[in-house]
């Protein structure tokens, strides 16, 4: 019920408030002119019209800086604390003249003045996005300097409010009326009835027209080579493919050698900037790059994939054929030339062989030698002397 209660009594206060005329200037700690920070009394009773001008997580203070209005993310309040970034601003009302007494020979008591109701000061509008004048008009447009032509007028800064606000950095811009300033984009982009010494003019300028230049000859692309009917037919069967996420289970990168003979054909069948194959290292470029083999590594490079290429059984011979044939080739020379050798020496028959000793004691040891045994048996052997 006390909730209650204080809510109603903040309603009511709100009601007898002019909370209307109240203005939330926000990333700024001063009012403009004309206007004042507002007391916390004013803001208590018109916080719930406050919350509704400011963010949801806004904060902003008035006169009294060690309290501060509260956004309605936070609960619509005032607290205590510091840190607003943004002010509460009520208009500054105007001082009246109380009208004096004419003067009487005879002395009178002085009439009481009867205070003149002030009346109430009409609520600046909130920034509203201001019309835009064509781009001819307001492009010629530009910040005081000494190339300035004429100063523009108040209608024309006011229509161009919007353009000036994006192209330049300013505090306030004044028209040659010099009766409102134009606040920059971080204080609305509006104008108010405000003066500052230090208001930068704008000024209209003629600009001048720009020779237009000659336009150049129109390079001509390199033309990439035609692949012949021999290459189409041999890279078509090929199945080559460039792939944007590597290669799958069923196709392996391209070889290089590949690669190579068959560039033509790719730039012709695909359109790619860059692809590469088995050699990371290597890529092939486009046809809008001169479709060239270079050393070079682009990581946005699309992979050149095909079905693996079954190995054809190669016509050479392999190691062990190559041993063989040399080791019967010395054994044959062995032979040869150590006959021809021991012939010049003048042996015969089974003394020829080189080294003929020894090959007889094998011949023993494998019973090869005629020998009679005591039961009168035989064997057939080689007869020294004979071959």
């Amino acid at each position: 019920m006390k909730t209650l209660s204080v809510m109603f009594g903040l309603f009511v206060t709100a009601a007898t408030q002019d909370c209307s005329t109240l203005r939330v200037v926000k990333n700024s700690s001063t009012c403009s002119f004309g206007s004042k920070p507002a007391d916390t009394d004013t803001i208590i009773a018109c916080a719930p019209i406050l919350c509704g001008l400011m963010d949801t997580w806004e904060m902003a203070h008035g006169a009294d800086v060690s309290k501060r209005m509260m956004g309605s993310g936070y609960g619509c309040y005032v607290e205590d604390g510091t840190g607003a970034g943004d002010i509460i601003c009520a208009p500054t009302p105007i001082p009246t003249v109380a009208p004096t007494a004419a003067p009487t020979a005879v002395p009178t008591a002085v009439p009481t003045a009867v205070p003149t109701p002030v009346p109430t000061p009409v609520p600046t509008p909130f920034p509203t996005p201001m019309p835009t004048y064509p781009n001819t008009t307001c492009m010629p447009l530009s910040l005081g300097n000494s190339s300035c032509e004429m100063e523009i007028d108040l209608a024309t800064l006011e229509g161009c409010a919007e353009y000036l606000c994006d192209e330049f950095d300013f505090d306030y811009l004044i028209s040659k009326d010099a009766s409102m300033v134009l606040t920059n984009r971080s204080n609305g982009c509006v104008l108010e009835l405000y003066y500052d010494q230090n208001a930068t003019e704008v000024c209209h300028e003629t600009p001048t027209p720009k020779p237009t230049p000659a336009p150049g000859p129109t390079p001509t692309p390199e033309p990439v080579p035609t692949p012949s009917p021999s290459e189409n037919a041999t890279c078509s069967a090929l199945d080559m493919s460039p792939m944007t996420t590597g290669c799958d289970n069923s196709t392996e990168p391209v070889q290089l050698s590949i690669m190579k003979g068959c560039k033509e054909f790719l730039c012709h069948e695909f359109d790619f900037d860059y692809v590469m194959g088995e050699d990371e290292k290597t890529v092939l470029t486009g046809r809008d790059f001169g479709c060239k083999i270079m050393p070079y590594t682009h990581q946005s490079a699309l992979t050149l994939c095909s079905p693996p290429i079954e190995k054809k059984s190669s016509s050479k011979l392999s190691g062990g054929i190559i041993f063989l044939i040399v080791f019967l080739s010395l054994i044959g020379g062995y032979f040869l030339f150590g006959c021809i050798f021991n012939a010049a020496r003048g042996k015969r028959g089974v003394e020829m062989l080189p080294n003929s000793g020894l090959w007889k004691a094998a011949g023993r040891k494998m019973g090869c030698a005629k020998k009679e045994t005591n039961d009168g048996e035989i064997y057939t052997s080689i007869q020294e002397g004979q071959l």
